[in-house]
């Protein structure tokens, strides 16, 4: 804007140089006739007064032209000098601009600087207090007289160790009841199931957190009814064998140490220590026969059961079935008969050793 106005005023000046110089055109003074004779008349030059009036005419246009270039070149000065004093005038606004976002960002450095200084004291603070109250209670609590536990309520670390690792040895007894049945081919239907019992001695060795090895000494009674009709009267025998049977068995935990649902499997050996017949229809009554030589029957066995813990040691609730493979003793009659039997038991371990 003041580009333009400078500029308008460059042509008002202008303006007036050029009516200043047709102005002074214009009054030129004009030469009075004078009366002049005929003689001076002759001798004077006829082209004269046009070469004075070109002259004047040159001049006047060299001096508009002069005036013209002056008042553009004041006009283009003007204008520089306007567009120089924009240019500054920008520059300090922005150097101003910029000074004050430095200045917004000192102070703003200068407020998070203070506040994490406060910060850092309140926590400095805080902590100390923290430190003072432990100490407090530190002392009171090394003020106070130490109350003396009884033993049997004191925790002991050693049975802290016994439940993390387990009892490796176990002992203990266990009782049943033993169903006997026999198979085979030449089992008829006189051969009825024989209810015994039995019981005895367990043992069990820890081969790892849910392994164990575990056998047995236990008294055990298998045997046969007969029933049926002989001679057109009913008869009933029965024959019981009198054991001793050795389980040895590879036991397998859900739970840690002999805890929760198990099961096991192993062979069995039978020593026979007598064989008892009790024959009614004879009326002779119980007879007892002791072999002549050892003789020794083998199997399998195999049962399922819990564990359950039962003050230091663990109840034990199992059904076991054995299968018997062979004997030491030659079948002379070459009858295919086998047993086979089925125990319920109950018994509980005691833990020996950690």
């Amino acid at each position: 804007m003041k580009v333009f106005t400078k500029t308008l005023l460059a042509l008002s000046i202008l303006l007036a140089v050029t009516a200043q110089a047709q102005t002074t055109k214009k009054a030129a003074p004009t030469k009075t006739a004078t009366p002049v004779n005929k003689t001076t008349a002759k001798k004077a030059p006829a082209k004269k007064p046009v070469q004075n009036n070109a002259a004047r005419a040159a001049a006047i246009a060299k001096a508009k032209e002069d005036s013209v270039a002056a008042v553009n070149a004041l006009a283009m000065q003007m204008a520089r000098q306007i567009i120089r004093e924009d240019s500054i005038k920008k520059a300090e606004a922005a150097e101003q601009l910029a000074a004050e976002e430095k200045l917004k960002q000192e102070q703003l450095r200068s407020e998070q600087e203070a506040k994490k200084a406060e910060k850092s004291e309140k926590n400095v603070k805080t902590k100390g207090k923290k430190e003072e109250v432990a100490k407090a209670k530190s002392e009171k609590k090394a003020k106070e007289p130490v109350k003396k536990v009884p033993d049997e309520l004191r925790p002991s670390a050693k049975p802290e160790v016994a439940e993390a690792t387990g009892p490796k040895t176990w002992m203990g007894l266990k009782a049943m009841g033993i169903g006997a049945f026999t198979v085979g081919k030449d089992v008829t239907s006189q051969f009825k199931p024989y209810i015994g019992y039995g019981g005895g001695l367990v043992a069990n060795f820890g081969l790892g957190k849910h392994l164990s090895f575990q056998p047995e000494v236990l008294y055990a009674q298998e045997g046969a009814v007969l029933e049926g009709e002989l001679a057109g009267e009913e008869f009933k025998a029965s024959v019981v064998a009198n054991v001793v049977q050795v389980p040895l068995l590879l036991k397998y935990s859900f739970g840690a140490y002999n805890k929760g649902f198990f099961i096991n499997v192993g062979p069995y050996g039978n020593y026979l220590l007598n064989t008892v017949l009790n024959d009614k229809l004879s009326g002779t009554g119980k007879t007892t026969d002791k072999p002549e030589k050892t003789v020794i029957d083998y199997g399998v066995a195999g049962g399922l059961g819990v564990a359950v813990p039962l003050g230091k040691g663990r109840l034990l609730i199992e059904a076991r079935g054995t299968y018997f493979l062979g004997s030491t003793e030659k079948d002379e009659d070459g009858l295919d008969i086998k047993m086979v039997t089925g125990a319920f038991s109950l018994g509980y371990l005691f833990p020996l050793g950690r």
